[in-house]
């Protein structure tokens, strides 16, 4: 037999010669997935409630509904499609400055500049500032200012603005939780109240503020409003130099680079409204200040970059903010003002 055409054995791969590599890789392959067993285990499986389009589907209890059915549509998301927040960490106005900085050095990133707009409410000399890019992502918090239990809100499909008081029954009862229900009313936010079974939670519409499905609307039950205000960061700073404001969670940084410019930019709508205003003036996405009148609700229109009012006096704290069309599809008998109640 010739050596030269003997079969040279391949060579097995041993550990000086590279295996440490792949037996690593073996190991860390089975602490992920023990990892992602644990969450599983602690956080139980959960599937997506609501099919994203027919509300029948998102586990309320609708035989209470006191809507037209019709207008209650999905959003293209399940129940708790978006995550919410409870008492998100928040910064000085030194600190925002500070942490603005070192995301501008670190990522090239922004957390405030001046012309950004927020979310302002003040209780009892207690502060505090939501930047609506922020909000745009979780739509609905779940905190206490001043010492007030309260759920602040924000609809981007809307760009309305409510705060209200997480006390429901009359104060009796402890605050309540509110979430994310993935049903829309007139394309605005539907909320819903999170108790220990789904049979006991109600859907409530941000805009009317009021409960419309479930065990709340037998009673009648309505939100408690706060007033507040969307401005520019620079001016609520300076009206409340003690303020503090959210901090980004730099983890959903991509997230929030995403805007809704062009959707406030043109007329288009992304799910059905009725009734819409009639007419060309004021446009459907004019933004809207609105004050209670008693029974009824006033509304005063103010310029799109929230800073400068169309009328005089557009500076006084309200207890809502949305575009128009929202806005006259929810309170169509709204009176028009000319200044601030």
């Amino acid at each position: 037999m010739d050596p030269s055409n003997s079969a040279t054995p391949p060579k097995l791969l041993d550990f000086r010669s590279g295996g440490w590599i792949l037996l690593l890789a073996v190991l860390l392959a089975f602490v992920a997935l023990a990892l992602h067993l644990l969450v599983i285990s602690r956080g139980g499986f959960r599937r997506a409630i609501g099919d994203g389009s027919n509300p029948s589907t998102y586990g309320f209890d609708l035989s209470t509904l006191d809507i037209p059915a019709q207008t209650l549509v999905g959003s293209g998301l399940p129940k708790n499609g978006i995550p919410t927040l409870s008492e998100p960490p928040m910064l000085t106005v030194a600190d925002a400055e500070q942490f603005h900085a070192e995301l501008r050095r670190s990522q090239h990133a922004k957390f405030l500049i001046p012309t950004e707009r927020v979310l302002g409410i003040e209780i009892d000399g207690d502060a505090r500032a939501y930047p609506l890019r922020l909000l745009a992502s979780h739509q609905v918090v779940n905190t206490t200012i001043g010492g007030a239990p309260l759920c602040v809100s924000y609809d981007p499909l809307c760009d309305s603005a409510v705060v209200f008081d997480r006390r429901l029954d009359g104060g009796e009862a402890p605050p309540v939780q509110f979430g994310f229900s993935g049903l829309l009313l007139n394309s605005n936010l539907v909320l819903y109240d999170r108790r220990k079974a789904p049979a006991e939670e109600s859907l409530w519409s941000q805009l009317l503020f009021r409960a419309i499905a479930g065990p709340a609307v037998k009673s009648g039950a309505k939100l408690r409003l706060i007033p507040c205000r969307v401005e520019s960061w620079e001016s609520w700073s300076r009206r409340y130099p003690q303020t503090t404001v959210m901090k980004l969670d730099t983890a959903r940084l991509a997230i929030y680079k995403q805007t809704f410019d062009a959707y406030y930019n043109s007329d288009r709508l992304m799910f059905p409204v009725s009734p819409l205003p009639a007419g060309e003036t004021p446009p459907l996405k004019a933004s809207v200040r609105a004050w209670p009148l008693g029974s009824q609700w006033g509304h005063l229109l103010v310029a799109s970059d929230a800073d400068q009012p169309l009328a005089a006096g557009a500076d006084s704290a309200a207890h809502a903010h949305a575009l128009w069309f929202a806005w006259h599809a929810m309170h169509p008998a709204s009176t028009p003002l000319a200044a601030p109640p």
